[in-house]
């Protein structure tokens, strides 16, 4: 079997005025196997284009594929298979998929096999994120996200030896996949969530089987951020007219007749540059005081005309698992809150998460040498649940909480915010505001800070450096009311209203302190609550430590026309 592309049709394709996904797309593209940076003969090692850290390897010369004109040759029978490493955060970064093949399925020693698996070597089947695959009894391509049988799609094989693009992705709970540019199919399942992936089984490009399909692949891409069916549309008609196999579009596509051009670039959010921090730091640096002297001024003014949308009293359980729960609070969301102490999943031992009346409970407990205590968030694993987003109305996020003093020691509570941007594209900055940290060791201490943690994936020259800045308000001597003690087990208020021009927090109802409302926290926000263990005290830590949460609460300056949001926007200007 050998299936050449054109090199005069490649070299047309290369041309600068030729939509191409690794620059068009290059922003969305998490990892990258384009056959065309090889050269001619074995394949021992094929290396992602676009992070150049990820490498398919196969050792052994026996199994390894060859490069051929058209892609990487993968023969029959032969166990050929290239092997990557896990590949990370597939629940966050794997949104779509792309592939570039021509296959013999009705000549495959094997009934059915894999082509591609995304973590899901080894056997494991339920963490193909995604998987492609065969069936030659059916004459049909499969496209599995998970191992659930609803979810797989299938997809007309054709002839043999033709190119064919398949894309799928995964927007909004729904899995869609298509074959060659023709109408997408949609899994009868509806609410598609990928769990966190703990396996950290290897990907493969090859097959599953030993005796296994011939096949050549040309290119095979991981995308981070949804796909629309506009960039379905032009990644099929690109692949079909670079594999000279246009004609076989469907006589509606809208690059049957004609490539698909290159459109205005799309540029996402920079994040910070020295100068612009340099700002933000200089107006966070003013401890117990701003400029406008607002410390211990009440915060119920600022929230006239606001609406309460979202409030959870927590007189029922409401704590559910990450990916199979329903909200509106999933757990653990984000692990690494707890700490030193392992999240606990709700319904899980040992129990952490208890509720009576209208109070909801973290117990963090030992158990063993084993520290154990829980967090939630608003959206689950997949980033779909509740976010609110200050850019449309300004929001005031509030919660009520008590926090008992254990032995003095470890303890770390915290109520906070984060950009929902992290669960959908790994090229931008990942924004954390922290309404409130406390450290049982500082009772009369009250933290706020905010986070401009860098991308996980760098794009271009966009800047991507982390920053931090925070502030500590010492509640013993300067607060307007009594000295407070944040460890006496009785409910204390903790709030932050963002507004186009300021952060403010807030405490039992009076203002601490006010911060510049940078661009990144003008983005939908999703909420956090968690019980740490602080690693420096950990070794310190005995007994058991508890928040009690009586309430979280969100409310939104809602306008109704625009004379009314100008009034809004001038009122801003002087808040």
């Amino acid at each position: 079997m050998i299936l050449a592309i054109s090199a005069a049709l490649c070299a047309s394709l290369a041309s600068a005025d030729i939509w191409e996904p690794g620059t068009a797309l290059h922003e969305k593209i998490w990892y990258d196997w384009d056959a065309d940076t090889l050269p001619v003969g074995k394949v021992r090692e094929w290396k992602d284009s676009t992070s150049a850290q990820v490498a398919a390897v196969q050792a052994d010369p026996a199994r390894q594929p060859e490069k051929q004109p058209g892609g990487v040759h993968f023969p029959p029978g032969a166990d050929c298979r290239l092997e990557a490493p896990w590949l990370r955060i597939p629940e966050r970064a794997h949104r779509a998929a792309v592939m570039v093949f021509a296959a013999k399925v009705s000549s495959s020693p094997s009934d059915s096999g894999m082509l591609f698996a995304a973590n899901g070597h080894q056997g494991n089947y339920n963490h193909r994120l995604p998987g492609i695959g065969y069936r030659r009894g059916d004459h049909e391509y499969t496209v599995h996200w998970t191992g659930q049988p609803d979810a797989a799609i299938r997809l007309p094989a054709g002839a043999d030896e033709s190119w064919h693009v398949i894309v799928t992705r995964r927007v909004d709970g729904r899995h869609y996949a298509s074959i060659d540019g023709q109408p997408e199919v949609q899994a009868e399942i509806e609410d598609l969530v990928i769990p966190r992936d703990e396996s950290r089984a290897k990907t493969l490009i090859g097959d599953t089987r030993p005796n296994g399909i011939e096949f050549i692949v040309n290119r095979i891409m991981l995308l981070h951020e949804e796909l629309s069916a506009v960039d379905v549309d032009r990644i099929a008609g690109w692949a079909m007219w670079k594999t000279d196999s246009q004609s076989r579009l469907p006589p509606s596509h809208p690059y049957r007749k004609e490539r698909p051009e290159p459109g205005a670039p799309k540029e996402g959010f920079v994040g910070h540059t020295e100068a612009s921090w340099a700002k933000v730091k200089e107006q966070w640096g003013e401890k117990n005081a701003t400029k406008e002297q607002t410390f211990g001024r009440p915060i119920a003014p600022l929230l006239e005309g606001y609406t309460t949308v979202f409030e959870d009293q927590f007189d029922s359980m409401t704590i559910t698992d990450e990916s199979s729960g329903e909200g509106p609070w999933y757990s653990p969301g984000h692990p690494a809150a707890t700490g030193r102490a392992r999240s606990v999943k709700p319904g899980r031992e040992p129990n952490v998460y208890s509720q009576a009346g209208s109070e909801l409970t973290i117990t963090m407990q030992r158990v063993g040498k084993t520290w154990f205590s829980g967090s939630f968030t608003s959206v689950n694993v997949d980033g779909r649940g509740q976010t609110w987003n200050p850019a449309e109305h300004p929001t005031y996020f509030e919660a009520r909480m008590k926090c008992s003093p254990g032995n003095d020691f470890a303890s770390w509570p915290a109520f906070w915010i984060k950009a929902v941007d992290e669960y959908f594209t790994q090229t931008v900055p990942r924004t954390e505001i922290d309404i409130y940290e406390g450290y049982n060791s500082d009772p009369k201490g009250h933290h706020q800070a905010y986070h401009s943690w860098k991308a996980a994936r760098q794009y271009g020259d966009r800047p991507n450096k982390t920053f931090h800045v925070g502030n500590y308000t010492g509640l013993h001597k300067n607060w307007p009311d009594a000295p407070v003690d944040l460890f006496d087990n009785e409910y204390h208020t903790y709030g932050a209203l963002i507004t186009p021009k300021h952060i403010i927090f807030s405490f039992d109802g009076k203002e601490l302190m006010r911060a510049p409302t940078t661009p990144d926290m003008l983005r939908p926000m999703f909420i956090l609550v968690d019980l740490a263990l602080l690693p420096k005290e950990a070794d310190k830590a005995d007994g058991e430590y508890k928040l009690v949460i009586d309430y979280v609460r969100v409310r939104q300056k809602i306008e109704t026309n625009a004379a009314v949001r100008t009034q809004r926007e001038r009122r801003n200007q002087s808040d």
